[in-house]
């Protein structure tokens, strides 16, 4: 498994393109897949970033049996019928991005990394991607990271970033880029503290992290039977000199 891991003043940045929340009352086509990946591919349809936090014992990232349902609905159903089954999840709208965010009610206090602080943290004209990386080293948080969609298609953003949260500072740079959707998925500490960073960029959406996914998978068949061969030709060649070796030996 390839774990992963998805990143306030920018030339292009805050607001450019920035939707209304009308627009989550517009048909759109109903997305499928996992319960994650329909928020991914509606950030898409909506060209609009996004960040989603997920909590590993309560995954949103497994596909779940749908019945039939309609063939078009808007962000705002969608949203609506996602917080129905998962009430531990709450979204909302603001500044022109979606928020994802695990929030549980009456449950027992827990560490959340994304709440960690950082006091003050300079970007210079880094992409949006490894901005976020720089958010996780200076908070601590160690994690897997991976991204979606070619490097170039990535903003490069410059902003300070003063006593924020992990959380606040991945949607700054979302917002920064402008087509950016990030999500950050942990497990309570003692339960294997699996914490894994992926961005996507919404002009190439889940399909290409998909792709990847199923190209390095085919990587690693590859390698695996090319080594696979290279160890079979390599007991042949030492089995047969051997061989010639044993018959060349004097007779005794």
């Amino acid at each position: 498994m390839i774990t992963a891991l998805a990143l306030f003043l920018v030339s292009r940045a805050i607001g450019k393109g920035a939707i209304s929340e009308s627009a989550l009352d517009q048909p759109i086509e109903s997305p499928s897949g996992s319960p994650r990946n329909r928020i991914i591919d509606l950030c898409v349809s909506l060209d609009v970033p996004c960040g989603i936090e997920e909590f590993d014992e309560a995954s949103i990232s497994r596909d779940e049996p749908e019945g039939p349902g309609p063939s078009s609905t808007t962000a705002r159903q969608l949203l609506d019928s996602f917080v129905a089954k998962h009430p531990a999840y709450s979204w909302r709208f603001s500044d022109g991005m979606i928020h994802v965010r695990y929030s549980p009610k009456g449950s027992a206090p827990f560490e959340n990394p994304l709440d960690k602080t950082i006091d003050s943290l300079a970007i210079r004209d880094k992409l949006s991607f490894l901005a976020m990386g720089e958010v996780l080293k200076k908070a601590n948080i160690r994690a897997g990271f991976g991204f979606a969609g070619p490097t170039p298609r990535y903003a490069r953003i410059t902003l300070s970033l003063q006593s924020i949260t992990v959380r606040d500072a991945f949607d700054q740079i979302a917002k920064a880029d402008g087509k950016v959707a990030w999500w950050f998925c942990f497990s309570p500490s003692g339960k294997g503290n699996n914490r894994d960073l992926i961005s996507w960029h919404i002009q190439d959406g889940i399909g290409l992290w998909d792709d990847i996914h199923q190209k390095e998978r085919r990587q690693r068949i590859l390698a695996y039977a090319l080594a696979s061969l290279a160890c079979l030709l390599l007991y042949f060649f030492i089995r047969r000199r051997r061989n010639r070796q044993h018959r060349r030996a004097p007779a005794r």
